[in-house]
């Protein structure tokens, strides 16, 4: 946002690059106030709501430049972009606890799959391996590698559900606690 922000007020005149700094100052101050607000704990689903907004407006322009770029409507491109962001925004916002528990696990199962992998060899990366399927080489990965997806599905697995049964009991304890409060 602070991109097209800046493209829109300084583009045609960009002779004193001073003023770049003070954007980009200004933008870090901003920046730093605004993640302080937003970090507080009343306002996480707030600060990650509108994270998860911008990354969805992001998906919407890579929908418009892939899918929906033969149309050239520029209505398109608006509703597109504005819906996903909206979406994303909508959805972190009811389901922040489950998508940083999945976000989490993936991330973590595929870390360790990986980190196994500088030891244990017989890990294509992924450029390697799409590279091998568009050439026809489906057979010719090694075997081992395909223990490597099972064991990263099965930590995706065994760990939603440690994670998940964690997250019930904490948020039974709370509820417990606030009971008594309450009383």
């Amino acid at each position: 946002m602070a991109c097209f922000l800046f493209y829109t007020i300084y583009f045609s005149s960009l002779d004193d690059i001073s003023q770049f700094w003070y954007f980009l100052g200004g933008g870090v101050l901003v920046g730093i106030i605004l993640g302080c607000i937003l970090a507080r704990p009343k306002m996480v689903k707030v600060g990650s709501s509108i994270l998860a907004g911008w990354g969805g407006y992001c998906v919407g322009l890579i929908l418009v430049e892939t899918i929906f770029a033969w149309t050239q409507q520029d209505w398109l491109f608006w509703v597109v972009t504005i819906g996903c962001a909206v979406a994303a925004g909508v959805l972190a916002f009811i389901f922040l606890d489950m998508i940083v528990l999945v976000s989490t696990v993936v991330l973590g199962s595929y870390a360790t799959m990986r980190g196994v992998s500088c030891y244990g060899g017989h890990y294509y990366n992924e450029f390697t391996m799409a590279k091998m399927i568009k050439d026809g080489l489906l057979e010719e990965i090694d075997p081992l590698y395909w223990a490597y997806i099972g064991l990263f599905f099965a930590l995706v697995l065994i760990g939603g559900c440690v994670q998940y049964r964690a997250l019930k009991k904490e948020r039974n304890d709370k509820a417990r606690s606030e009971h008594l409060y309450n009383r």
